[in-house]
């Protein structure tokens, strides 16, 4: 029989906003490549080639139901017990890759990553336990369009048993920063880290001048088209806070090399 107990995770919680006008609008198999690429792009291939090397169990479970997703990445791993690799940094790493794909489909999310305890029954899907119930509780608060961290995560980042071998925790934690900001993305106000996705995608997009120029259509045809929806509004009107901030922050030669345009240009009105 098997054993019946509780593992140490990562585990995060997305709503993918918008899924339902992309359930109407497009085929099953059109959708189901959404959410493949979406999953794919989340694949860590730094700790796959360890799961390889080392003949472990896998180290990262996914699940979509409608229009949410289940990621669960073990901590109480082989893999980490081998060869720490950075765990939630490499997991953070991971989600920001599926995140800045989404965009391209025209899908929003919300989401939370908590670090705890939880059961993963695959083949009766049984998914339950304290990290998850923080995750739904944190997304369910959650008023912008982002991914946000509880402490938890924050903690077992620092935590030396999952730091990376080749690294120190001051280095860890800056790996980390580099992909997150903070700000008050709570229902009342509440300040919670968050993965930035403009920062994440300043070195992990692929033609990250294209993507950017991308997420600024997809963030000024939201505006117009949602003027008169204020729920839908709030949503891309935080984005647009978000975009315009880290382009003011761009070198504005660089951005005329690479685009034609200067930051006033690029800024979102």
């Amino acid at each position: 029989m098997r054993d019946v107990s509780y593992t140490k995770a990562i585990v995060t919680f997305v709503d993918l906003l918008g899924f339902k006008k992309t359930v109407n609008k497009k085929s099953a198999s059109e959708v189901n490549n959404i959410l493949n690429a979406f999953l794919k792009c989340m694949q860590d291939n730094y700790a796959s080639h360890y799961e390889e090397a080392y003949k472990t169990p896998p180290l990262t479970y996914s699940a979509v139901f409608s229009d949410s997703v289940l990621r669960v990445t073990y901590l109480d791993h082989p893999i980490n017990d081998y060869h720490p690799y950075g765990a939630v940094f490499h997991e953070v790493l991971a989600l920001s890759h599926g995140l800045i794909n989404l965009f391209p489909a025209g899908i929003m999310f919300r989401g939370a990553i908590s670090v705890g305890d939880i059961f993963v029954d695959l083949e009766n899907n049984k998914f339950f336990g304290p990290a998850l119930l923080e995750a739904t509780r944190i997304e369910s608060e959650i008023r912008a369009p982002c991914i946000a961290l509880s402490d938890s995560v924050i903690k077992a980042n620092k935590d030396p048993k999952y730091v990376a071998s080749q690294n120190t925790p001051e280095q860890e934690e800056g790996y980390l920063e580099s992909l997150l900001a903070e700000g008050k993305v709570g229902s009342k106000g509440t300040k919670y880290r968050f993965i930035d996705i403009f920062k994440a995608a300043d070195s992990e997009a692929d033609c990250f001048e294209d993507w950017l120029w991308m997420i600024r259509e997809f963030i000024f045809d939201g505006c117009k088209k949602f003027k008169d929806d204020e729920g839908v509004l709030r949503k891309y009107n935080w984005l647009k806070v978000q975009f315009n901030n880290y382009v003011s922050g761009l070198n504005d030669a660089a951005v005329h090399e690479h685009m034609g345009m200067g930051i006033a240009d690029l800024r979102i009105r």
